[in-house]
């Protein structure tokens, strides 16, 4: 994770957007706990990191995840072949996507996409998907923005 250019040490950007995506605070609620941390950084700040590191972080995870063993056998997988059902998942997915950016406040898909990415991420972390030796969470989510 490239952080030249930045007013902000690499740890200070990293704790940020940990705690954005780990607690699923309002910017403003992590502009708050910086502040309160002797960090003045603004919260659109921390929204332009979440979303230019996300996609970097991202690929280390896809790089770094723990291999499921399935034993060789495929997932079990049903298929409608009918095309009935559709027209319901489009609506399905549209009102989902309407509510997921109503309620955490994105103004566009790409935002959302890429933080809801990061939460899923930490959630990874949490389960104890990642390769990872670190014993804490956010120790592991440093190593994944190295």
């Amino acid at each position: 994770m490239d952080t030249k250019g930045h007013c902000f040490p690499k740890s200070i950007i990293i704790q940020a957007v940990y705690l954005k995506l780990r607690f699923t605070l309002r910017y403003r609620d992590v502009e708050e706990i910086m502040r309160i941390r002797g960090v003045e950084v603004d919260h659109a700040t921390t929204q332009r990191w979440v979303y230019k590191f996300m996609p970097e972080i991202e690929i280390q995870m896809c790089k770094r995840k723990k291999v499921k063993d399935n034993n060789g056998t495929p997932e079990l997988i049903n298929i409608d072949k009918s095309g009935s059902n559709k027209s319901a998942i489009k609506l399905y997915n549209k009102r989902s996507f309407t509510n997921i950016q109503q309620g955490l406040g994105f103004k566009d898909f790409e935002s959302a996409r890429r933080t809801i990415t990061g939460i899923e991420i930490v959630h990874m972390i949490k389960k104890d998907q990642l390769n990872t030796q670190e014993r804490s969470m956010f120790k592991s989510f440093y190593s994944l923005a190295a």
